[in-house]
C-alpha cells in the first residue's frame, strides 16, 4: 500500500524538474511514472503535452493514463512488468545506451 502526498506547486525542486522534463531528453533521459495520480499531477503542473521527455509507465494502467492526458503513444514505454529491471528494460527503449 501506499499514498499520495502533494507537494507544493513552487518547491524549487518541482521547478527543476519540470523545467528539464519541458526541455526533452537533452535535459531529462526519460520521465517514469509510476501510477495514474502521478499522470494526473503532471498534467496539473506542466500538461502532459508540454513534456518533450519520453515517458516510461510502469505498467498499461499508468500507459493508458498518460494517453489519455494526450501523451503521444510513441513517446511511451511500458513496463513488461512493474519490477525494477521491467523498468530498466522499458527505459533502454527509449533512450538505448550509445557506445
Amino acid at each position: 500500500m501506499y499514498r499520495t502526498l502533494a507537494t507544493a506547486s513552487d518547491d524549487p525542486i518541482l521547478g527543476a524538474g519540470l523545467a528539464a522534463l519541458a526541455s526533452g531528453p537533452a535535459a531529462a533521459v526519460a520521465c517514469a511514472v509510476f501510477a495514474p495520480s502521478q499522470v494526473a499531477a503532471l498534467d496539473a503542473l506542466l500538461g502532459i503535452r508540454a513534456i518533450a521527455t519520453p515517458f516510461v509507465a510502469i505498467g498499461e494502467t499508468t500507459a493508458a493514463a498518460l494517453r489519455a492526458a494526450g501523451a503521444p503513444a510513441g513517446a511511451i514505454a511500458v513496463a513488461l512488468a512493474p519490477t525494477p529491471e521491467g523498468l530498466a528494460k522499458a527505459v533502454a527503449a527509449v533512450y538505448p545506451p550509445t557506445r
